[in-house]
């Protein structure tokens, strides 16, 4: 399982990391055909398991790996994708992921925002409002709305969470989109 995610880069004999990580995301997408939501689900306790026995927290490469993993989920099956996320918000897998979740799904058009924070909303958890930046820093052009800006400044007036902002001005969509 270790193997399964380890990144091919991290082998020697991988030189190209964009074609290592074209041919992890290839073995992710043949693992996961035909396999039920009841097998992806094992397979991400599973995972949740080896991520519990990891001695060394500093490793990264599980991360980047699992989120590489939630989005050929999302690519292969919306609603698995949402069951996944599901499993990760309610705390019943825990593990990091990084923000490309939601940038790379969003982009693809294969969820909304709307329907990410109604997945966020349905949970109590820490980093709520890191996650909900997330969705609102990543939200594409066209579903920006007087609500998510509401929404964007409530994020903005709690000052006891971290926040997803990579560029600031990436906020910019939200006045060019209200004003027209």
């Amino acid at each position: 399982l270790s193997n399964f995610l380890r990144p091919s880069w991290d082998d020697d004999s991988y030189v190209n990391l964009k074609n290592s990580e074209k041919e992890k995301k290839e073995e992710f997408e043949k693992f996961i055909s035909g396999k039920s939501w009841s097998e992806i689900k094992q397979f991400l306790i599973s995972v949740n398991e080896l991520n519990k026995q990891q001695l060394d927290k500093s490793f990264w490469f599980i991360e980047n790996a699992l989120t590489d993993f939630f989005i050929v989920i999302a690519k292969y099956k919306k609603q698995y994708f949402i069951n996944a996320l599901e499993m990760f918000f309610s705390g019943e897998i825990k593990f990091q992921l990084t923000t490309n979740i939601f940038s790379h799904t969003m982009a693809d058009d294969i969820i909304s925002a709307k329907e990410l924070l109604e997945i966020l909303n349905r949970f109590s958890f820490d980093g709520k409002v890191f996650w909900t930046s997330t969705v609102l820093y990543y939200i594409p052009n066209s579903q920006v709305n007087a609500l998510m800006l509401k929404l964007l400044l409530n994020v903005y007036n709690d000052k006891n969470s971290n926040l997803c902002m990579h560029n600031m001005l990436e906020h910019l969509k939200y006045r060019w989109n209200l004003i027209n």
